[in-house]
């Protein structure tokens, strides 16, 4: 079978399973949520996202869609009133999250398909199952065991790797090497074995080691109970006893192929994301990082500086911001790239031969910066008579702050690029001014 990865169909369709990423990410963060600044938890959404934004940098799919479970109880419930009833409760903190996720997939442009009375499990298999008849390629993204049984020829699982945001492609062989069976055999395992995340009970008794040993040699449920005289001892009485409940388990476990789902493969189109929406959204939930990634553009705010040629230039009775540019986040390895130094009234640019002259010179002014364990690393020096650092302000004030003061200054729509893009670029001198400029005029904001 050819490695999903390297083939570059642009009608091949990708399948979200919403709420298993939701879920996922909301988890993986359970023992240290994400907040932001205003006390939020939103370590779904930033879960979420970030794993899209690599599906899209890495794939680039061209027709994309997300499915979500029905607002109402399904068919299932239905059926089988205790269907999920051991889950716990959706936390609050979580279930605040949802809105925003669906509004963010709406800003992006990926297409939400829900259908009352059915799960995303029915929707994604509907999809697959069309492209199937298509023979059309569609990949699943998902860590769901169930929706392995719809892995054939045209739909493989992308499914999420633990500790990262990368996705494994999950092929037949895959699923058998995971779950023992291949993915038709499946359905038959967890009706015989039961699945206790879904309080679907099984056969009582029979664990997963005797039903694969039991389909090795029997094929399918049906097959088990046609042969059933041929069974003998403890399994033989555990499967006559509960006959009734697997061949039961295995209709609640069956995936719907025909959700009544209104759009159409050709609605599955991804036509991009709204830009200016996006930023909004990311702004507000303070997702810097994931605004890092994007392609979009903001126009940057312009520093009115000069280059300091002399350091009498400077007033050195008035009080002084600086802040120094390196060019490696590790700074015990890095080379001084600049200075931005404000006095008040005049914002200077202080190239790298320059800095350690210039804050000789102002040895006995009382200085701000941000970050001045980078700075005493970067000059060794410890008497650099800084007696305000915005960097601790920050985190002394619940701010979700960085290394990087780029995003405390977006945050705040002074558009500056981030410090990977600085240190790619050939130009550092508006952002490091701009930098000490904002130190000056936020210090008394931060402290009072």
């Amino acid at each position: 079978m050819a490695n999903i990865e390297n083939e570059k169909s642009d009608d091949t369709i990708y399948i979200l399973d919403s709420y298993g990423l939701i879920y996922r990410c909301y988890f993986a963060f359970i023992s240290r949520p994400l907040t932001n600044s205003k006390g939020q938890n939103i370590s779904a959404l930033f879960g979420f996202f970030r794993n899209l934004h690599y599906i899209f940098n890495h794939y680039k799919p061209s027709y994309l869609v997300a499915a979500m479970d029905s607002k109402t109880k399904t068919f299932r419930h239905e059926m089988y009133p205790e269907y999920k009833a051991t889950r716990d409760k959706t936390p609050e903190d979580l279930h605040a999250q949802i809105p925003w996720i669906c509004d963010i997939l709406q800003a992006l442009g990926v297409p939400v398909l829900q259908c009352d009375g059915y799960e995303a499990d029915d929707i994604v298999a509907t999809v697959a199952k069309k492209c199937e008849a298509m023979g059309r390629k569609c990949r699943i993204l998902s860590g769901d065991k169930d929706l392995m049984q719809l892995v054939c020829d045209t739909s493989q699982i992308l499914k999420p790797e633990a500790g990262s945001s990368t996705w494994k492609v999950t092929g037949a062989e895959g699923v058998k090497a995971e779950w023992g069976v291949y993915p038709d055999k499946l359905l038959d395992l967890l009706s015989l074995c039961g699945d206790k995340a879904d309080n679907v009970p099984g056969v009582k008794g029979i664990g997963e080691k005797t039903a694969l040993k039991l389909l090795q040699q029997y094929n399918s449920l049906e097959g088990i109970y046609n042969s059933i005289d041929t069974i003998k001892g403890a399994t033989h009485d555990k499967l006559i006893t509960d006959k009734d409940t697997a061949f039961f388990c295995k209709d609640i476990c069956t995936i719907c192929l025909n959700a009544p789902i209104k759009e159409n493969l050709t609605d599955c189109k991804y036509l991009g994301p709204n830009n200016n929406k996006l930023i909004e959204i990311y702004k507000e939930l303070e997702f810097y990082s994931l605004l890092k990634k994007m392609d979009f553009k903001q126009e940057n705010t312009k520093s009115n500086y000069k280059i300091l040629n002399n350091v009498k230039e400077i007033n050195k009775d008035n009080k002084i911001s600086y802040y120094i540019e390196c060019d490696n986040e590790n700074y015990h390895d890095a080379k001084l790239l600049g200075m931005g130094l404000y006095d008040g009234k005049n914002l200077f640019y202080v190239k790298p031969e320059m800095i350690n002259e210039c804050l000789d010179y102002l040895k006995d002014t009382e200085k701000y910066t941000y970050d001045l364990k980078k700075n005493i690393n970067l000059l060794n020096n410890i008497n650099l008579n800084t007696s305000f650092d915005l960097m601790i302000a920050a985190y002394l004030l619940n701010y979700q702050i960085k290394e990087d003061l780029a995003v405390l200054m977006n945050k705040e729509e002074i558009y500056i690029p981030f410090y990977n893009e600085v240190i790619k670029s050939k130009t550092h001198e508006n952002e490091v001014t701009l930098k000490a400029k904002y130190i000056f005029d936020n210090k008394d904001r931060f402290i009072n």
